[in-house]
């Protein structure tokens, strides 16, 4: 078949949102698609969450198949940053590459570093740089600067209260230049798949959820306005549509309100399931946590005297020594400990199986310290997600707190409290249904799709160039061609399917410290 496909991503799109727009007129080239093609509901991972869910759509597989869990993973007692070498099964644009087609790739999360496809790759958030490394190959963007401009893959001013303007104009002009390098491929590449996700959508939504609840008039309307740019900006897409090619919109997981953040290891360490060290250092850092000494407090201090400026130029090895003197993960003793928190999300490690339903039903019980009502709806162990060759690396159970309205931050750094008041420009968070839409010659008109699942988008993808599918995808080829004949099958020839892809870890110290401050930009870390 000779059919091209152009995919673009919408991170953070909320289907409740986003259908209410819909009907109210405002995304009138979503609305045109919607009726004319297919729109519905797209569930998101276990957690609704960028880093698993992206490689979870690239891949058609759990975390369980692929290995990423979280932003962060736990190694020997460390938090490590994850990157695309722990995506550890074949991605549609590697299984694309190897059957002929030529693949272009344009800030999809969790691709930093870049690897190798037939065509090119700008790697998504998280990643260090804006420069020449986030790409392969690697002098494209040293190409591209000369007609294009420098390009920009990361924020460049946090949200913080009093810079709300200067924030927004930024995460504008970041959109608008990734929307540049778009239309470069899409315009001047001979290509068979193309795709971007724009980020903006998920950071606007984080930022100033609250602004838009409150019908703020002054910051009220910039989720609406960025939705609207990308609206307008798939408006020029379709009408550059060829007969040959299928559109996919979809996002990643939903978007809604936050309440406040749980401080989950505080709850593990008061209910007995978290051991801390037993040395005097540790001691001393547990009695100043639990009198309010924590790097927040100080942090905040330091920024009401004016003096924030300073402490960000001072070297990062003092920094780190710094938040080393505070109470932290070096500090909890993992031999004695039947459980710890780890991830924004509410997973929990448990370090003694048998343990599981005591910690499960404790969880449960957990109530607000000051209102006393229930924080959790539910908690889902990972037999009931999760499968595969990295079932053991996977949280071992998932909080779904009350109306998805907290988060669960739970490094010590943030606050001595079990409920704390939500981080500085974080008042929305995930939820767990995205978007989906489609349109193209092949694809049904006006149907709501129902039931869609961020697994099936791989095998949707592949059958629209009719491509063999691999067997152990999760996901199923979506009910929304109207000619079926030449849709991709499943096939067992390993030759021309996905499977296990051990990738060869190569990023640095230095990288991965950049890539941590990235994700501390986007909220993503305490």
């Amino acid at each position: 078949m000779n059919s091209k496909v152009i995919s673009i991503g919408i991170d953070g799109g909320d289907f409740a949102l986003v259908g209410k727009w819909l009907a109210e007129g405002k995304l009138p080239n979503l609305k045109k698609i919607a009726d004319g093609g297919v729109f519905g509901s797209l569930k998101s991972t276990v957690p609704p969450m960028t880093s698993p869910a992206w490689p979870s759509f690239m891949t058609g597989k759990n975390p369980g198949k692929h290995g990423v869990f979280d932003f962060v993973s736990l190694e020997k007692g460390k938090q490590e940053i994850v990157n695309s070498t722990k995506i550890h099964a074949e991605t549609i644009f590697e299984t694309l590459s190897k059957n002929g087609k030529k693949v272009y790739v344009l800030n999809v999360p969790v691709t930093y570093p870049p690897f190798p496809i037939n065509g090119s790759m700008i790697s998504g958030y998280p990643c260090p740089y804006d420069d020449h490394k986030i790409a392969y190959p690697e002098e494209l963007l040293k190409e591209l600067k000369v007609t294009l401009g420098k390009y920009r893959a990361n924020i460049r001013i946090p949200m913080e209260r009093g810079k709300e303007e200067a924030c927004f104009d930024d995460l504008k002009d970041l959109f608008l230049t990734q929307v540049k390098y778009f239309h470069h491929f899409l315009e001047k590449e001979n290509w068979d798949f193309i795709m971007i996700v724009f980020g903006v959508s998920d950071s606007v939504s984080h930022f100033f959820w609250k602004n838009q609840e409150e019908k703020d008039p002054n910051f009220g309307n910039y989720i609406l306005t960025i939705y609207q740019m990308i609206d307008e900006e798939i408006g020029k897409v379709v009408s550059q549509m060829k007969e040959d090619t299928t559109l996919f919109i979809m996002s990643d997981h939903g978007f809604g309100p936050l309440d406040a953040t749980v401080n989950l290891n505080i709850f593990l360490l008061d209910e007995g399931f978290l051991k801390l060290k037993s040395g005097l250092i540790t001691k001393i850092k547990h009695f100043l946590f639990t009198h309010g000494l924590t790097p927040a407090k100080i942090f905040r201090a330091v920024k009401k005297a004016g003096l924030k400026r300073i402490a960000w130029v001072l070297p990062r090895s003092t920094r780190d020594k710094a938040l080393d003197s505070f109470l932290s993960y070096s500090d909890i003793d993992f031999e004695l400990s039947t459980a710890v928190s780890l991830g924004h999300l509410g997973q929990i490690f448990i370090l003694n199986k048998n343990a599981v339903g005591a910690v499960k039903s404790a969880l449960l019980n957990l109530k607000h310290p000051e209102t006393k009502e229930p924080l959790v709806e539910d908690v889902i162990e990972k037999k009931e997600i999760c499968s595969g060759q990295f079932f053991d690396k996977s949280p071992d159970l998932h909080i779904v707190f009350k109306d998805r309205r907290y988060v669960a931050y739970p490094l010590f750094a943030g606050s001595e409290r079990l409920v704390e008041e939500n981080l500085p420009g974080n008042t929305g968070h995930h939820r767990d249904y995205g978007i989906f839409f489609a349109c193209g010659n092949n694809i049904i008109s006006g149907k709501l799709l129902e039931k869609a699942h961020i697994y099936d988008l791989a095998p949707t993808i592949l059958s629209v160039f009719g491509l063999p599918l691999d067997p152990d995808f999760d996901g199923k080829t979506l009910d929304i061609f109207k000619n079926n004949e030449n849709l991709g099958k499943v096939s067992t020839n390993t030759d021309k399917v996905g499977g296990l892809k051990i990738r060869d870890e190569f990023v640095g110290e230095e990288e991965k410290k950049l890539m941590k401050k990235k994700l501390l930009d986007l909220g993503y870390l305490s």
